[in-house]
């Protein structure tokens, strides 16, 4: 009896292992979506459809799940159909991922299986383990299918982000969903309402700060796709995207700030927001229309990524994005 009860803990601890690095590695990335996973109605056959997608998110070919027997060349059972699908005769279910963890690619029974399905409607993610009689395995929690905890899906275009931290707020009027994911001594509260949701771990002496804001959605009715790169260490904003019909590609120069340790959560919020002051040094490029672009109301999305390396070359990062919907 206590043999098996040490196999078990064992067993049980090289599983949490897993999970844990599991969970770090896909915060630590961004993955492709592969497909996407549809219902057909039951008068229809009630199968599992799948769409498989391009580097461009555009479909290019449909399967049946399990329309062959799997086999080490197709684990799957993908069956080609030469059709495509009616909308009407489809219920969205959730997206397929590829993410070749480690672990997996090293174990010769998993290797097939290092996917993700995420739940459409809920968001949930769940880690595939394998196939067994007839039915794929996912990870599980005392015996149970569980969803992986404290990741959360976020669809970026074409794009998978897995974050750690996840809320949302919705009125009559407007909708806010944040999420974030941090490393080393500097973190985002992801509350929605949060006076100051910048938070200092650890004091750093800065070497490098960059910021890198990514703006799309509607501005006063206009459609926006912006890039923005600030270094306050440098001096330096430079703005590239659209506005409506028109192209901005702006550079400013300005003075650039001291290198002091960062030593409050006010002063990292500060950085994080820099754009530049009154004094602006020098201008290069289309510029017109900038400063008007960021006082007009916003109802868009808002992806930040605030990079900063430390004393012997540690870094520290911040990756949060915020969608706001007007109604």
């Amino acid at each position: 009896m206590k043999k098996i009860i040490l196999l078990f803990v064992l067993a049980f601890s090289l599983m949490a292992g897993y999970v844990d690095e599991l969970k770090k590695y896909l915060l630590s990335k961004e993955f492709r979506i592969d497909g996407t996973f549809f219902l057909m109605r039951k008068d229809q056959g009630g199968k599992w459809i799948y769409a498989a997608l391009d580097d461009k998110g555009e479909v290019r070919g449909y399967y049946e799940l399990l329309g062959y027997t799997p086999s080490p060349v197709n684990p799957f059972g993908w069956k080609p159909l030469t059709h495509s699908f009616s909308i009407a005769d489809l219920q969205m279910i959730g997206y397929f991922i590829y993410v070749g963890f480690g672990p997996d690619l090293d174990d010769p029974h998993r290797k097939p299986y290092s996917w993700v399905f995420v739940d459409a409607r809920r968001g949930a993610v769940y880690k595939l383990m394998g196939h067994k009689k007839g039915y794929f395995e996912y990870l599980q929690e005392n015996g149970k299918t569980r969803p992986l905890k404290e990741i959360f899906f976020h669809k970026e275009a074409n794009k998978a982000l897995f974050y750690s931290c996840m809320d949302s707020f919705e009125d009559s009027n407007f909708s806010i969903r944040k999420f974030s994911k941090q490393s080393g001594s500097i973190a985002y509260e992801c509350k929605v309402g949060a006076l100051n949701p910048y938070r200092l771990l650890a004091p750093i002496m800065p070497k490098k700060i960059e910021v890198q804001d990514h703006i799309r959605g509607n501005i006063a009715l206009e459609r926006v796709e912006v890039h923005m790169t600030k270094e306050p260490l440098e001096g330096l904003v430079h703005i590239q995207g659209i506005v409506g019909e028109k192209r901005l590609n702006c550079l400013r120069r300005y003075k650039p700030l001291s290198s002091q340790t960062i030593r409050t959560h006010w002063q990292l919020r500060f950085l994080a927001n820099w754009s530049g002051d009154s004094k602006k040094l020098e201008e290069q490029g289309d510029c017109t229309g900038v400063d008007e672009l960021f006082e007009k109301p916003l109802f868009i999305g808002l992806k930040r990524n605030l990079f900063i390396q430390g004393d012997q070359n540690a870094t520290h990062t911040i990756l949060f994005w915020k969608d706001i919907y007007g109604f």
